[in-house]
């Protein structure tokens, strides 16, 4: 007799969010303004993007920002910039 094993589920609260537009302005916790380059990661941890500080419109995106769901994170939504 074969038994088949099943993968485990995925837990559906850990969900990547919508995508956000390139260009789009998103504001950090400190009140500074990025905008938001292509994505360049996504998985289990969120989406990572390139963004550039509105200060400083030439596009050498040096800095990423992390975006995902209140709920896959145990304190609060994770917004992230680096």
């Amino acid at each position: 007799m074969k038994f088949e094993v099943m993968p485990p589920k995925r837990n559906e609260k850990y969900k990547l969010p919508i995508p956000l537009p390139e260009g789009k302005v998103l504001d950090d916790m400190e009140g500074n303004q990025w905008v938001l380059g292509k994505k360049i990661g996504s998985g289990g941890f969120g989406l990572i993007y390139l963004a550039f500080p509105t200060n400083k419109p030439e596009k050498d995106a040096r800095h990423v920002v992390k975006v995902e769901y209140q709920e896959n994170g145990p304190l609060f939504s994770e917004l992230k910039f680096y």
